[in-house]
């Protein structure tokens, strides 16, 4: 899940009880897909409001295992 302002990925951390941050790409998350060991991630850097190219991205984050 996703919301307008958010600029970071994070998870829940188990053993400290808190949320810690993942990823961040400096730029709105748009929207998040977890499959197997990867997370995708969408991005844009522009408001819907503006005026002008938009620098979408599609990214594939891969999970390590600890």
């Amino acid at each position: 899940m996703t919301a307008r302002r958010f600029l970071s990925l994070y998870v829940f951390d188990n053993k400290q009880k808190k949320l810690r941050q993942m990823f961040s790409s400096g730029d709105r998350l748009r929207d998040v897909y977890a499959t197997g060991n990867a997370i995708y991630v969408m991005t844009t850097n522009r408001s819907p409001r503006s005026e002008g190219p938009s620098a979408d991205r599609l990214m594939k984050l891969m999970l390590k295992k600890t």
